[in-house]
């Protein structure tokens, strides 16, 4: 059968000759960008380094009450940088929600920072979540944090007893806390 009738005609491959049917260039160039898209996340999640950076929280809270990091000191505190459009940090939250209840008595302090613009959308996600640790708007007027502003989510920060930054994790993270 000449090369032009044979099934890879389309693309150039080792079964060229064996009566095998091969893919088509198309299909070839759609994995990789499957691929691409696939890993697409870890590598745009590349942040810059703010380990043993002095983490400075001042908020308003939902329920109306402030939280100042500075006030926190002598405690290791979570913070967990989320949104209600996202499927991830949806579904972590009943699980930090777990975590926060069996850590509590041991000093850990843990506080949410949402995304959202809308404070209503914000208390429902918290409440179908179960959720009873402070929440706050990030970007609501008068709240103020220097970690860093990129709206990769969930984010979580561990802030130390001292007030530095120990780690920051992108992506889920319940699974992996002791």
């Amino acid at each position: 059968m000449p090369a032009s009738q044979s099934p890879c005609a389309l693309q150039p491959c080792l079964q060229a000759n064996t009566g095998a049917a091969c893919r088509p260039a198309w299909k070839n160039w759609t994995r990789w960008l499957f691929l691409a898209l696939l890993c697409a996340p870890i590598f745009a999640a590349e942040l810059p380094d703010e380990t043993g950076k002095k983490a400075e929280i001042q908020l308003t809270l939902l329920n109306g009450d402030r939280f100042d990091l500075q006030q926190q000191r002598g405690h290791p505190v979570l913070v967990m940088i989320w949104a209600s459009w996202c499927p991830i940090c949806l579904g972590e939250l009943p699980q930090l929600q777990q975590y926060y209840q069996r850590q509590q008595a041991n000093g850990l302090r843990l506080i949410g920072l949402s995304l959202d613009d809308n404070d209503t959308v914000i208390r429902e996600a918290a409440q179908k979540a179960g959720i009873s640790f402070p929440i706050a708007r990030r970007n609501a007027p008068g709240n103020y944090d220097n970690l860093d502003k990129t709206q990769v989510t969930p984010l979580f920060y561990l802030i130390g007893s001292d007030g530095k930054v120990r780690w920051r994790r992108i992506g889920a993270v319940s699974n992996r806390l002791p």
